[in-house]
């Protein structure tokens, strides 16, 4: 769909991958409701009884195979892998990106609270609203 939805715009600077981000790369299953696949998740869920194998890699991947420096804008939403996503990417790849704006899904073992201390822990001003985190890498001047 994305590539019809591109096709269709006549958009020619995005570039699709059929994969997922995850901590690792590797092969994953991705869970689902019937007629509900936008709101697929890595985390198993009695609501989510249909799946699908899923290849997946780490954000580093992602940013290192395309030469990126620097990330000005960093969107997730993630249905939950947020946070295995970003606490297990290198801290040097954290820093790399100056804003992030994060929809954090329920998870078993992690909250909003723990990504909110986490980043700021690492250098970034964090502001949390409702399921919402937006974070700002602290400039190095102040």
């Amino acid at each position: 769909m994305l590539l019809e939805n591109l096709k269709l715009n006549n958009v020619k600077n995005v570039r699709a991958f059929n994969l997922g981000i995850a901590k690792d790369e590797g092969v994953k299953r991705l869970y689902f409701a019937p007629k509900s696949f936008h709101k697929a998740s890595l985390i198993p869920d009695k609501s989510k009884p249909l799946s699908l194998t899923i290849r997946t890699i780490p954000l580093q991947s992602v940013i290192e195979d395309n030469r990126l420096e620097r990330i000005d804008f960093l969107k997730m939403d993630c249905e939950g892998a947020e946070y295995e996503i970003l606490l297990n990417t290198p801290l040097e790849i954290l820093r790399s990106i100056n804003k992030m704006s994060i929809e954090c899904h329920c998870h078993p073992t992690y909250s909003i609270k723990d990504l909110k201390v986490f980043l700021e822990k690492i250098g970034f001003r964090v502001y949390v609203k409702t399921k919402m985190l937006y974070a700002k890498k602290i400039s190095l001047q102040q």
